[in-house]
């Protein structure tokens, strides 16, 4: 089995299981509809992205030779761990430009407009915004020399990540505090895509780990809501929830560019 197919196999296996355990206890009133566009969604932004770069960034990662850990002498788990942690640095930047700047926002709003979270929507990612990580992965890949290995632990871990933050499921307090001292939780990334004002969907950018937010002021500990608050994007329009609905998103669906100072 090669590392790509077992990173579609814990994506979608994860996928399975979770969506098994909210059928049979879900933390809020399940979807009624929408979900297989967001899984059919993830699927086509994968395929894009695999078009796109054909040999995946671990294969690039393999294949390059240059960058700062290739000038320095560490041994390989300290290379790989740095990878990890650069890796997921640039994405945690990444998720806030796409917040700030509205060229981006056109593409993850696509993510945002789900209105009933559940771990379809882990999928639901528009093949721009795909493209958009991608290509500063390997920038990162390129400027750092990472290890091919830790291109797939990244992987690996950002895709059981995405599923358990994504997921209809109420963990219990005690448990979620203690995850988010290192990992984001499911209740801290709820938070992100909350639909109450002030914009609490600008905060608590994290990918993985929780300390970036901490460390660049963007962390937000509750909703001013409590824990019952809704899902989404402040005043859209509507819901988008069709494949084709949501492939257009981000040239048919106009939202005002946010000012500064919205946060």
């Amino acid at each position: 089995m090669s590392k790509y197919e077992l990173l579609t196999l814990v994506l979608f296996g994860g996928l399975i299981l979770l969506s098994v355990i909210e059928r049979l206890w879900p933390y809020r009133p399940r979807p009624r509809r929408g979900r297989w566009a967001n899984v059919v969604l993830g699927v086509s932004n994968r395929a894009v992205t695999r078009v796109a770069l054909p040999v995946g960034l671990g294969v690039f990662a393999m294949q390059w030779h240059a960058g700062l850990l290739h000038m320095v002498s560490l041994p390989m788990w300290a290379k790989i761990a740095v990878g990890v942690l650069v890796l997921d640095l640039v994405m945690y930047g990444l998720h806030n430009l796409f917040h700030r700047v509205h060229f981006f926002w056109r593409f993850h709003r696509v993510h945002h407009s789900d209105v009933a979270l559940d771990a379809s929507t882990a999928f639901r990612f528009h093949p721009g915004q795909g493209l958009i990580m991608l290509g500063a992965m390997a920038l990162a890949v390129m400027a750092f020399g990472l290890p091919m290995l830790s291109v797939f632990v990244f992987a690996i871990l950002h895709e059981l990540v995405l599923l358990t933050t994504h997921t209809n499921l109420g963990p219990p307090l005690w448990l979620d505090r203690i995850v988010r001292v290192v990992f984001v939780s499911p209740r801290m990334h709820w938070i992100h895509h909350s639909a109450v004002a002030p914009r609490e969907l600008d905060h608590n950018f994290g990918i993985c780990f929780s300390w970036w937010d901490r460390l660049f002021g963007t962390y937000r500990a509750r909703s001013t809501a409590g824990d019952d608050f809704p899902f989404g994007i402040e005043d859209q329009p509507h819901e988008a929830s069709r494949l084709l609905q949501l492939l257009l998103l981000p040239v048919r669906w106009q939202i005002p560019v946010r000012r500064r100072g919205d946060n």
